[in-house]
C-alpha cells in the first residue's frame, strides 16, 4: 500500500530502531494512528490496543494534554509538550497523515553552525567529565552526560552515535566496562526522550562564517552551560573536586607503544627535513594498525587516522616497502589517510576532525604547518589554540593518543616557533640526522622517566625503506630489544648491572648473553669493575 500508509509505517519504523523494539501494525490508511500509544506499548513488550474506537490510547495524563489541560504530567512528573506532536494530525489527500515526528534521534543536523559548534563544545566537556570521575560517582556522572548529550541530540546540535560512541569511551577510560556503559547510556537515553530536546540552544546569527577556536575559557564556559535539572546551589566545579583518596581511583597512564608514547597523551615528533621524521610516523601508523613491535617495543594495536596534510603521494609506496620488509599486511580497516590538512584554528574544521577520530587509538597530523595556515608559529596566543585543539581531537578518540610532525629551528636543537608548542604538550621527540644514522631522543615526557635515545636508519627495501635499529643488522633480537630497554631507562644516566637485570624482561640466561653481546659490539662499556659493572651506551652505537 502507498501513500500515507507507507510514511506511517517508515515513521514507526524509524522509532521503533532508535529504541530497538519492533514496528507497531499500522492502522487501516483511513483512520488516524496513536503513535504515543503504539509506540509505549511496544516499549513495555504489548501489542498496540489503539483503535478507530479508541485512537487516542490508555494515558489519562497524555490525554488531558490533549484536552488542554496545561498542568498534565507524564508518569514521571514531567511536563509533556514536546510530545505534542505525536498526535497532532494533518488533511492529507483527504485521509489523516502524521506530522514529522517531534521525538527520536535525529539522523542529520539542521542546526544552525553556531549550534552545532555548541553542541560539540557540550559533549566534549561532558566527555572529559566523565573521563576524569573518581569510582563511586562514574555511573552518576555518566548518566548526567548522557541525559545532556542526548537532550543535545534532540536539538539536532549534535548526533546521537556520536554521543554514545564518546561518552561510552569516556566511561572506559574512567574505570567502566563497556557494557555497563551501554547499559547506562541506554537509560539516559530514555530520559532524554522522556523530557525533550535540550531548550538552552545559544542565540546567535545563522549565517556567521566560522571562527577561529575562542580561547579555552570561553570553550569551557560554553560547554557547562547549566543544566536545568541540577540541584539549587550546585557547581560544576565542585562536583568535579577530587579528595586525597580519589586521586588514586584516576586512570594511570597506558602505553601505546611501549617506553616510547603512552595512551590519551599529546606528542610533538620534531625534525630537521630529511631527518626521517615521516618515516617514524608512518611506521608507528603501521605498527599500532597491525600490533607489530616497534624497534622490539611492545605496542598495543588498534585503528589509526593519519592526516596526510602536506598530500597523500609516496604514501603507498613507502607502506607497501613496510608491508614487503616486515611480512605483514596493513588491514585496510584499521588505517585510513585523510589527503589534505585540517586547520587547526577552524573550529568547524576541528570539529569535523573530531568526529572521524572518535575510536582510533593513534592519530597523526603531518605536518603542524600545513595544519595552522595563516597562523603565526612564533605566537604563543596561535600555538595555544592549536594545542588546545589538539587535546580537544585526544579527547574525541577515547582512549587514543594524537601525534604531530613539526620542525626544528635553525639549530636543529629546538622546535620552531613558540615556545607554547613544547610546553603544551605531553611528550616530545627530536630527529636528528639523515636516513644512513638518524638519532630520535625524548626530550619531554609529562608522566614517567624522560630520557629515551635511539639510533636509527633507513633500511631500502623495494622503491622505499623501512625504520629499523641501526644495530639490528649485527644483533639478535634479545640483544636489540636489552638494548632499547637500556636506552629508554637509562640512555642519560648509565646502569649497573643489577639495575638493568631487574628491568629487561628476559630470562637470567638470555640476559646474560645479549649483555655479553651489546658489550662486544660497543654498544655498551663497563665504566665499573668486573665485580661492580655500571654500563654506559658506548660509541658503537
Amino acid at each position: 500500500m502507498s501513500g500515507p500508509t507507507s510514511e506511517r509505517e517508515a515513521h514507526l519504523a524509524e522509532l521503533a530502531d532508535a529504541e530497538d523494539v519492533a514496528p507497531a501494525e499500522p492502522a487501516d490508511e483511513h483512520q488516524p494512528v496513536n503513535y504515543l500509544a503504539a509506540w509505549r506499548e511496544r516499549r513495555a513488550g504489548q501489542r498496540p490496543t489503539s483503535t478507530p474506537e479508541q485512537p487516542r490510547g490508555t494515558y489519562p495524563a497524555w490525554d488531558a494534554k490533549r484536552a488542554g489541560d496545561p498542568g498534565a504530567a507524564d508518569d514521571e512528573g514531567r511536563g509533556i509538550d514536546f510530545l505534542r506532536a505525536w498526535d497532532e494530525r494533518r488533511a492529507y489527500g483527504g485521509r489523516h497523515a502524521p506530522e514529522a515526528p517531534a521525538v527520536g534521534f535525529p539522523s542529520d543536523l539542521t542546526s544552525s553552525q553556531l549550534e552545532r559548534r555548541w553542541g560539540e563544545a557540550v559533549l566534549t566537556g561532558e566527555a572529559e567529565t566523565v573521563a576524569s570521575t573518581p569510582e563511586g560517582a562514574r555511573n552518576g556522572a555518566l548518566n548526567s552526560a548522557g541525559l545532556r548529550c542526548y537532550r543535545v541530540a534532540l536539538a539536532r546540535a549534535v548526533l546521537a552515535k556520536d554521543v554514545t560512541e564518546r561518552l561510552v569511551a569516556a566511561g572506559m577510560r574512567a574505570g567502566l566496562a563497556e557494557g555497563e556503559c551501554r547499559k547506562t547510556l541506554r537509560s539516559a537515553r530514555d530520559g532524554a526522550l522522556r523530557r525533550g530536546p535540550a531548550t538552552d540552544l545559544p542565540n546567535g546569527d545563522d549565517d556567521v562564517a566560522p571562527t577561529p577556536l575562542t580561547d579555552l575559557t570561553d570553550r569551557l564556559a560554553a560547554a557547562r552551560l547549566p543544566e536545568a535539572d541540577r540541584p539549587a546551589g550546585s557547581s560544576r566545579l565542585r562536583e568535579r573536586l577530587l579528595s586525597r583518596g580519589a586521586l588514586a581511583s584516576l586512570p594511570k597512564p597506558q602505553p601505546l607503544i611501549a617506553d616510547t608514547i603512552d595512551r590519551r597523551t599529546v606528542t610533538v615528533v620534531a625534525g630537521h627535513f630529511g631527518s626521517l621524521k615521516s618515516f617514524v610516523l608512518q611506521d608507528w601508523a603501521a605498527c599500532v594498525a597491525t600490533g607489530r613491535p616497534w624497534i622490539s617495543r611492545p605496542v598495543e594495536q588498534g585503528r589509526v587516522l593519519y592526516v596526510a596534510a602536506e598530500g597523500a603521494h609516496g604514501l603507498h609506496a613507502r607502506w607497501a616497502a613496510w608491508e614487503y620488509g616486515w611480512r605483514r599486511t596493513i588491514p585496510d580497516d584499521a588505517l585510513s589517510v585523510l589527503p589534505e590538512p585540517v586547520n587547526l584554528l577552524d573550529e568547524g574544521a576541528v570539529a569535523e576532525l573530531c568526529a572521524l577520530a572518535a575510536g582510533h587509538s593513534l592519530v597523526v597530523l603531518d605536518t603542524l604547518a600545513r595544519c595552522i595556515v595563516g597562523a603565526d608559529e612564533n605566537s604563543a596566543r596561535d600555538m595555544g589554540m592549536a594545542v588546545d585543539a589538539l587535546y580537544r581531537l585526544r579527547t574525541a578518540t577515547g582512549d587514543g593518543t594524537v601525534v604531530l610532525a613539526h620542525h626544528t629551528g635553525k639549530d636543529r636543537s629546538t622546535i620552531r616557533g613558540s615556545s607554547a608548542l613544547e610546553a603544551g604538550v605531553d611528550t616530545v621527540y627530536t630527529t636528528d640526522g639523515d636516513p644512513r644514522l638518524m638519532k630520535m631522543s625524548r626530550t619531554k615526557r609529562k608522566d614517567g622517566p624522560r630520557e629515551d635515545t635511539l639510533q636509527l636508519k633507513l633500511s631500502p627495501v623495494l622503491d622505499s625503506g623501512v625504520v629499523v635499529s641501526a644495530l639490528a643488522a649485527d644483533m639478535k633480537p634479545n640483544a636489540q630489544a636489552l638494548m632499547s630497554v637500556f636506552m629508554s631507562a637509562f640512555g642519560a644516566t648509565g646502569a649497573s648491572k643489577a639495575d638493568l637485570r631487574n628491568v629487561a624482561d628476559l630470562p637470567p640466561a638470555s640476559f646474560h648473553r645479549s649483555l655479553n653481546e651489546l658489550v662486544s659490539a660497543g654498544a655498551l662499556v663497563n665504566e665499573g669493575s668486573d665485580s661492580r659493572p655500571f654500563y654506559r651506551k658506548g660509541e658503537g652505537l
